[in-house]
């Protein structure tokens, strides 16, 4: 039994579906043969249920079709995502490629920046990676001990937009302008419960949970106090990891240059593509970032091939997103980056110069891709 839970607690769709349809499967034929057969509305719906499953379990080749089933996007969608204020979601489904080292710098950096008045950057931090990396990272350098889940609060249709709006976190008084939302582990439980229920359609008042974070952050008056958000993706495509994509103006991707890494982020590229023209059709991708690079200010020669061929790969494809590569705002392997991952910011928490000179460059080229005043 304990096998089954790790399993379904794992967040591979394709585990939770199956584990779904079975206990439907196994309800269904337990009302068969139970004295309240005659209860024939809740049995029809029993079988509707098993045929809905069916139908979904023989269509999971690969997570990306669970996401497509049935798409109704929100009434102006496409408006109000280019009308946003900048949502930038660090994407990549292959761990180990510097992802949440860049999400945390780059709002360490952002932080330092200013707007049209002179006043500081307001940033929004999302962490929806139960691993809680960004969390640890922010919040240990800002000298807080507590943590705590807040995250599930904006992917949850069950908890209102004032309560979410609540849960964000001042990293005061170090970042007196940035706002955290935590994830630790029991937001994968959080996760995986939403999924289920969206499945089989529990509460259908529910609504639509892939929508539900661009729901809550689009209400009147919830982006009103920030300037720039940013987001933690995990590395699996999990309830919140479609739920970012559906929510960000813009996806930043890093990736190690190597013949390892190119291929899987190749991979994943080809999965936004097949998500993106029927859930975020209005997301543009900023760009894939070269990191854990050998040199501090440029590619190597080695790096710069595999970099060539991923583009060269890409342009085979048909593709719905302008790629682009930050070629000289590369992200280096240095030790100051190593072991500054996972507890504090290199940008702000470490002598070396590199990583400030690295993450400057990287963010002030996004800074002016998205148009961000200052």
């Amino acid at each position: 039994m304990e096998d089954w839970i790790k399993l379904v607690m794992s967040g591979d769709p394709r585990v939770v579906a199956g584990f779904v349809a079975g206990s439907i499967a196994g309800l269904g034929a337990g009302f068969t043969g139970g004295k309240i057969f005659g209860n024939w509305t809740l049995h029809r719906k029993l079988a509707d249920s098993e045929k809905q499953l069916g139908a979904l379990k023989a269509s999971l080749d690969d997570s990306v079709n669970l996401w497509l089933r049935k798409v109704e996007r929100p009434d102006d969608y496409v408006t109000t995502i280019n009308r946003s204020i900048p949502i930038i979601t660090v994407v990549n489904l292959k761990g180990g490629v510097g992802k949440t080292t860049i999400a945390a710098n780059l709002i360490g950096y952002f932080s330092q920046q200013k707007r049209r008045d002179g006043s500081p950057l307001r940033i929004l931090a999302i962490d929806l990676d139960y691993q809680g990396s960004l969390s640890a990272m922010l919040l240990t350098s800002a000298g807080i001990t507590t943590h705590k889940t807040a995250s599930n609060t904006l992917i949850d249709p069950r908890q209102s937009i004032e309560t979410a709006k609540a849960k964000a976190e001042n990293l005061r008084p170090k970042y007196e302008n940035v706002w955290l939302y935590s994830a630790y582990e029991d937001f994968l439980e959080v996760e995986n419960r939403l999924m289920m229920e969206w499945i089989i359609q529990r509460d259908p008042k529910l609504g639509d949970v892939r929508y539900e974070l661009y729901r809550k952050l689009q209400s009147a008056g919830f982006l009103a106090d920030f300037d720039l958000v940013i987001i933690d993706g995990p590395p699996r495509m999990t309830t919140g990891f479609v739920a970012a994509l559906c929510a960000s103006t813009h996806l930043l991707m890093p990736t190690i240059a190597d013949k390892l890494s190119a291929p899987a982020a190749i991979r994943f590229l080809k999965q936004l593509e097949q998500l993106r023209p029927a859930l975020f059709p209005a997301t543009k991708l900023l760009g894939i970032v070269p990191s854990r690079t050998y040199r501090a200010e440029s590619l190597t020669t080695k790096e710069s091939g595999v970099i060539a061929a991923l583009l060269s790969d890409l342009e085979k494809l048909h593709r719905i997103f302008d790629v682009n590569v930050f070629r000289n705002e590369i992200v280096p392997h240095t030790a100051s980056f190593i072991s500054a991952a996972g507890s504090e910011l290199a940008y702000f928490d470490t002598q070396d110069a590199v990583p400030k000179q690295a993450i400057t460059r990287l963010g002030a080229a996004i800074k002016q891709r998205i148009g961000l005043a200052g």
